[in-house]
Order: C-alpha cells, then structure tokens, then sequence
C-alpha cells in the first residue's frame, strides 16, 4: 500500500496494463497458498467470512465515498437516467448473465440466475481506478466519470434483489418465494432499509453543518465523522436484518445534502484515503483464496465463459438504450461505458453471500473465475482505452457536463 501510494499515477500514466486491484490481486496469489505460501487466511478462521465481511465494509465505504465525490443533488437531477439503470441495464445484464451460464454449465435453471445476479453490479472500487487520476481528468467528460461512479454505486445495492429472487425461488414455492421477495426483501431490506439510511445521513450532515457554524468541530474531525457515517449505517441497518449497502449510498447522497461544498471537498478527500486502506487488502485477500482447481475443472469452457460474460453481459443492453441516457452523448460514449462495467468487490460480495446461503462451490468457482477475468481485463484496458476515447472524443472538454 505503501508502494502503490508513492506511484499509482505514475502507472496509470506510464504502466497501461497494470492498476491497484491488479497487482493487489498478483500480491494475494504470490504471498497466498497458490504462491509462495507465507500466508493463509484459514489461520484466523472460515476464510469465506472473512471475505464476505471485508468486502460488506470496503463496499459500503466505496459507495458512500461515491455519494460524496458525486456533485450534489446528481441522483435526484439525473433521475431518469438512473431510472433506466435499474430497471433496463440491471435487469437487463442479469438475464443475459444467467442464461450464459445455464447455456454454459448446465446448472439448475435459478442456480444459474444466481450466478448472473453475482455478476449483474459494477464495482464502484475498480470504476473508481478508471474515472480518477490525471488520464481520466484529461480525457474523459466529467459527465461520463459522474454517471458511470453513480452507476456502479446504486446499483451495488439494489443487486441485492436481483440476488435474492432466484434464491428464494430456488428454496420455495413460486407464491411463496414471491411473497417473501416482495414484502420481506423489497419493501424491507431494500427500499426501507434505503430510506432509514438516508434518514441517517441526513440528520448526520445537518449535525455537522450546526456543528462547524459554532466552531464545535475542527477540520481533521471529518474523516472521523464519514467513517462513523459508514460504519453507524452498516452497522445499524445489519442489526435490523437488512442489507445495508443501499443504505449506505444514500445516507452519502443525504449526508452532502446540507454540507457546503468546501467541506464537502475536504471529507471527500478523506473518503478515499480511507478507501485506499480498505480496498487494497480485500483484493489480496480474494487473490489468496482464488479456486485454482475449480478453475482447472471448468477448462478452457470456462475460459471461453469469461470471455463471452464479459463482452456480452453488458454491451448488448447499454447500446440499445443508449439514448434514454442523456450523460451518453455520442456513441464513443456508449461504448467506453458500455465496456467499463467492471465486475470487483461486489460480486465478490454477494459470491460469499450465496456460498453462505446455499453452500454451492460451483457458483464460487464460476463467479471467481469471471471475477478475476475482469480486474485483470479492466485493469488491462483502463489506460488505453481511456487515451483511445480522448484521441477520438477530439478535444472534448473534459470539465464538460
């Protein structure tokens, strides 16, 4: 961390095919079993759970840092193109996604739209790699880095239903997996687990607003209050049987509601170097546990999986609906967005959470292999592609909305 802290734009600039989540993830398989050996996560416990809660933090952070770096108000004055987000693009990449696999691996037909479902959310922690740093701020449209950070933060947490609904539909009748979906999951742990978030952080921006009008705070005390933001909605949302990670974006969204915008700059900035410090051990630690002989049992089949997951699962819906998207401007648009979906942190997430929930070690092994397909394969495209879309975007302005 150390290292990547003193040169991580100078490889974004200079080293295309490397960025932190990949050589984070080469750590993890050189220090891990697979490698040299020097350390397994097995000596501290069932190394799934210690995944699984690593990633629930360093997700809920990257989401509620996502909220804050957004401009305020975006999701409310961006609403349409949100909407089309959650109700075309997810649904959308979910279905696609599931049916490779069924068409693939042959698995239970719900078994294999739970796989998709796991691959279905981009992942704000690699999007992040791609709409920061000089290159990004240099080429690509501030309205292009907005959407796509706003992207891969909403719909991190709204996967959750798209998760649950073949889960349940695998463990009940059709009524009652859809009655258990809709007033327990939906209304419950998504939609009021949402709003008790954004509760949450608004009240928690207006504190520190009357807070700093009196001088009853100081300035390093910001970090202080986003990591207890964090970790109060997380915490607070688990402990009242809902999935917090909605939650904790829109507590964010609320949180700058009532900040003025310097301080709103300056909690931002701590927001993700408290990010770095989460984001670069849950990729060692996901390189550490990789299935390398799960992998070797789906074959060069699994090979030619990922490939098809990654090219298909999205493309083939953003472009059709490309101009409900009013940030898409030009085609280049699209299809720079269009590719930069990354599949990271959230699905490593939820790929836990259905281990935990059904014991399935075919659904660990697919989804690891799609996983690491794609921080290698994003991690390989950011720079160029980010150059190729500045040469072709002809001086667009990149401060532009």
């Amino acid at each position: 961390m150390l290292l990547l802290g003193v040169v991580s734009d100078f490889i974004k600039q200079y080293v295309s095919f490397v960025t932190e989540p990949v050589v984070a993830l080469a750590y993890g398989v050189a220090i891990g079993p697979a490698g040299l050996g020097l350390l397994r996560i097995a000596t501290f416990g069932d190394p799934l759970p210690i995944l699984e809660q690593a990633a629930r933090l360093t997700l809920g952070l990257a989401v509620l840092g996502v909220a804050i770096r957004l401009p305020k108000k975006y999701i409310f004055e961006r609403w349409k193109a949100m909407t089309v987000v959650l109700l075309v693009i997810m649904p959308g990449t979910w279905i696609i996604s599931g049916l490779i696999v069924n068409a693939f691996f042959g698995v239970p037909w719900w078994m294999g739209m739970v796989i998709g479902a796991i691959l279905t959310p981009t992942d704000p922690v690699i999007a992040g790699t791609i709409v920061t740093g000089t290159a990004a701020e240099e080429y690509i449209p501030s309205r292009l880095r907005h959407y796509i950070s706003a992207e891969s933060a909403i719909n991190d947490g709204v996967a959750y239903l798209l998760l649950f609904l073949p889960l349940l539909l695998l463990r009940h009748s059709t009524d009652t997996a859809l009655r258990e979906w809709v007033f327990v999951v939906l209304l419950k742990e998504v939609l009021l687990a949402a709003f008790v978030g954004f509760v949450i952080g608004y009240f928690a921006g207006r504190l520190q607003r009357w807070a700093t009008a009196r001088d009853f705070i100081v300035k390093p005390s910001l970090l202080t209050i986003v990591i207890a933001l964090t970790f109060a909605v997380l915490g607070f949302i688990k402990l009242f049987g809902a999935d917090g990670i909605l939650a904790a974006f829109m507590a964010g969204v609320a949180f700058k509601l009532p900040t003025e915008e310097e301080a709103a700059e300056q909690e931002q900035d701590a927001q993700e170097a408290l990010e770095r410090l989460f984001e670069i051990p849950v990729f060692v630690i996901f390189g550490m546990m990789l299935p390398w002989q799960g992998w070797i049992e789906l074959g060069w089949w699994g090979l030619l999986f990922t490939g098809v997951v990654l090219l298909l699962r999205r493309l083939t819906v953003l472009l059709p609906v490309s101009k409900l998207l009013p940030p898409l401007q030009r085609r280049a648009d699209a299809l720079f967005t269009g590719w930069f979906g990354p599949i990271g942190i959230a699905a490593i997430y939820y790929a836990t959470l259905v281990v935990h929930e059904t014991g399935s070690r075919q659904a660990w092994r697919i989804s690891t292999l799609v996983i690491a397909a794609s921080i290698l394969a994003y991690g390989v495209t950011a720079t160029p592609f980010t150059n190729l879309y500045g040469a072709k975007a002809d001086g667009t302005d990149a401060s532009s909305n």
